[in-house]
């Protein structure tokens, strides 16, 4: 699979779009069919992650599109790139991914 919209691979996205909260693309499979999907954190790399997730559940047996919609679903992980909105003019955002106790 390519994040990066490589046609080679089997799975590749396509009309990938980051925002500041989640990242929405178009997974394009093995066969042409396109599946709306989101994932719910910004950036290049939990597009991939999520990407990867509907691969693997497809090659299970998981419909696609059911895979996405429910990975899409997944509530956030308190302190994992948690926003804070205290009415402030700027993003601010809580994040302990990377301590031993997160």
């Amino acid at each position: 699979f390519s994040a990066e919209g490589h046609p080679d691979a089997d799975w590749h996205a396509e009309d990938v779009e980051v925002g500041p909260q989640d990242s929405t693309f178009t997974a394009v499979g093995p066969k042409g069919e396109r599946i709306t999907a989101r994932a719910p954190l910004p950036g290049p790399f939990n597009v991939a992650n999520t990407l990867a997730a509907i691969v693997t559940l497809a090659v299970a047996g998981v419909d696609p599109q059911t895979a996405a919609d429910g990975i899409a679903a997944v509530p956030g992980v308190p302190g994992r790139l948690e926003r804070v909105d205290a009415g402030q003019p700027y993003l601010a955002v809580v994040d302990y991914a990377h301590k031993t106790d997160a």
